[in-house]
């Protein structure tokens, strides 16, 4: 078996090193920058309090997340590095930089305007506004999620700005263009020694709190994922193979998904936004429906990797929370099912799990995440919620019972539209080649 650093600026990696060493048995040590969330883990997963715990013991490569300073002193002792870099930073914390970088490519970007106050955007509103309907985003790299606001009108989106401005949290954010359509995620792995590697993969998630897409944005509350069955799917060819010059100079290797919306006329993909890194709760979902993605990893690092190991045709993934209490005890079957990750959770010295109670949106922390594989989104969300879920005992315990709905209609609208999206099940059998750890 492998031995694979993770350094992680906040917890977010949790789920990954627990399906790397309790499923698949690799050696793992994990590292957080941030000192506040050293407890999320701890008990779960082999914990380490200082970089050099990592960098000495050597590992055969280090998947680094949000954390580009800390492993570029990685890098310097020659141990490979994945997922993180400081120009991947910046395309991510930098709207207007990041809309920059798809216009030049070649991407359909609606039309953005960048503020720095309230009263600029206002008044620029107020002459401006009327040609569009708007969408409100936060900018920066401790951005509120909450902070996103779809407007219907005009007034609407003055009464945004009044809002945000009264919480005094966006330092900085953009207006966007308002684009109707399908709201779509397509991720690649990109090794800039070697270039794409299959297969493409998308997600259709839900980000608002409630039911209905009602409530607050939240990260994400939902994803439904699947790999497209040709090798330069449509939507790739329209978005992500456009990148290859930027991504080959800018020495990336590791995963970037391009957010679009399809517009319903013409069925254009609008650029959104890029996540140059594993993205949440898609990443639980896929890792469900795939082998052994240690050894994905360390291929990766060496500039091996064939193929991503993905077996499974639909994935799922439903976020799960409680109430933020520290210490509120927490029954979840992580040993006996591998369709459950964990979320922001900890075992203490008599083996009983816990919640951190780090307040992931208002009032509620989360839990984990609960996952399903398969042949149709139907028979997978119905695994989730009568199989899965269950599993788990907190006290008012909060999710979303939709997820998967919407995802199904707009498949069928993508299908529409001339993206393949189904396939020969006999493909699958090739996604599963990959180089091993030897």
């Amino acid at each position: 078996m492998a031995r694979i650093g993770l350094i992680d600026r906040a917890p977010n990696l949790l789920p990954v090193a627990w399906r790397l060493e309790h499923h698949f048995g690799h050696d793992v040590r994990y590292y957080t920058v941030l000192d506040k969330w050293r407890l999320v883990g701890q008990g779960l997963v082999t914990r380490v309090d200082d970089l050099e715990d990592i960098t000495e013991w050597k590992p055969d490569v280090v998947l680094g997340y949000e954390a580009p300073q800390e492993c570029k002193k990685v890098e310097a002792a020659k141990i490979p590095v994945i997922c993180t870099s400081e120009e991947m930073q910046h395309l991510e914390d930098d709207r207007m930089y990041a809309t920059q970088v798809a216009r030049q490519h070649g991407l359909a970007v609606p039309e953005t305007k960048e503020f720095t106050t309230i009263d600029k955007a206002r008044k620029w509103v107020e002459t401006n506004g009327a040609r569009h309907r708007w969408v409100f985003k936060a900018c920066g790299d401790k951005v509120d999620v909450a902070s996103t606001h779809v407007c219907q009108d005009h007034d609407q989106l003055l009464e945004v700005l009044d809002f945000e401005e009264s919480l005094h949290r966006a330092k900085r954010f953009i207006l966007q263009e308002r684009i109707d359509g399908v709201e779509i995620s397509t991720e690649g792995w990109f090794d800039y020694r070697t270039g794409w590697i299959n297969p493409i993969n998308s997600t259709l998630e839900r980000k608002h709190l409630f039911s209905g897409d009602t409530g607050q944005m939240t990260g994400c509350m939902g994803s439904v994922v699947w790999t497209w069955p040709q090798e330069r799917p449509l939507i790739f060819r329209q978005t992500l193979e456009k990148l290859v010059n930027y991504l080959t100079a800018a020495k990336w290797v590791g995963p970037l998904d391009v957010n679009c919306i399809l517009d319903y006329k013409h069925h254009t993909p609008h650029f959104l936004e890029f996540t140059p890194r594993l993205g949440w709760n898609a990443f639980e979902a896929l890792m469900a429906g795939s082998e052994d993605i240690g050894a994905f990893f360390v291929a990766l690092g060496k500039g091996q990797a064939k193929s991503f190991p993905v077996h499974a045709q639909f994935m799922a993934a439903v976020r799960l929370y409680a109430p933020c209490l520290e210490g509120l005890p927490v029954r979840i079957a992580l040993d006996e099912d591998p369709r459950l990750f964990p979320g922001d959770l900890y075992k203490d010295d008599d083996d009983v799990i816990r919640l951190v109670g780090r307040e992931i949106v208002p009032g509620m922390d989360e839990v984990g995440n609960a996952t399903a594989t398969g042949n149709s989104i139907e028979r997978i969300m119905s695994e989730i919620y009568e199989d899965v879920i269950p599993q788990v005992v907190v006290p008012d315990l909060g999710y979303r019972d939709d997820i998967g709905e919407k995802a199904s209609r707009d498949l069928e609208l993508l299908e529409s539209w001339g993206y393949v999206v189904h396939e020969d099940p006999s493909r699958r059998e090739a996604a599963r080649q990959f180089v091993s750890v030897g």
